[in-house]
């Protein structure tokens, strides 16, 4: 059966700001016109604009993934990644902010199925970990990111209020330990707290 689609909606009408530039992104929304449709109540809408940005931002995935790069990678401060973007794209501390959470809740969102696709291999080979302590600023926050570094998969990455011995078992080393794959080994820093919480893994 064949459908006459007409424009009904616009989807998506807003700026969408990339690495390559601000776009104006355009998405409609289609229904059939003919009355013996049977999907003439739905709307017909192209899944592209969608896996561009996040639903409500104005800002690209890409943006997103370099935001995490400089944060999580180059351990850049919110002023000084603001600094480096605005260089491409007009952007605010706060916005950068905003974007740091955006990068950590995908992240946090693929790691499941990440983690799923190599279970065969840590059942074997057990988990080699690497535990790294990020403060952006004194007295904010500390970043606690937990890698496996056979394969170089990041199966941690969460923020606490401080670096309590406790605090760090419960919230940062208990998700990774749920996992149910034997602990071979942990490298980190000389940290006191961290060592104490790493105990009776």
């Amino acid at each position: 059966m064949w459908c006459t689609a007409k424009r009904r909606a616009t989807v998506i009408d807003k700026l969408l700001i990339t690495l390559e530039g601000c776009f104006r992104l355009i998405s409609l929304g289609y229904r059939c016109s003919r009355a013996p449709c049977p999907n003439r109540r739905a709307m017909l809408v192209s899944s592209e604009p969608a896996q561009l940005s996040v639903k409500g931002s104005r800002f690209g995935f890409d943006v997103i993934v370099q935001i995490g790069r400089w944060r999580f990678g180059e351990h850049r401060t919110l002023d000084e990644i603001r600094v480096l973007a605005r260089q491409r794209f007009p952007i605010s501390r706060r916005q950068v902010m905003y974007l740091i959470i955006d990068f950590l809740c995908l992240l946090k969102a693929a790691q499941p199925a990440r983690i799923n696709a190599q279970r065969s291999f840590y059942a074997r080979h057990g988990l080699l970990l690497s535990i790294d302590a990020t403060q952006p600023e004194k007295g904010n926050a500390v970043l606690y990111m937990v890698r496996e570094l056979q394969l170089d998969l990041t199966l941690q990455a969460v923020t606490v209020s401080n670096q309590r011995a406790e605090t760090i078992r419960t919230a940062v080393l208990e998700p990774v330990n749920a996992l149910g794959f034997r602990i071979r080994g942990i490298v980190s820093n000389a940290e006191d707290a961290l060592h104490r919480a790493c105990q009776n893994l």
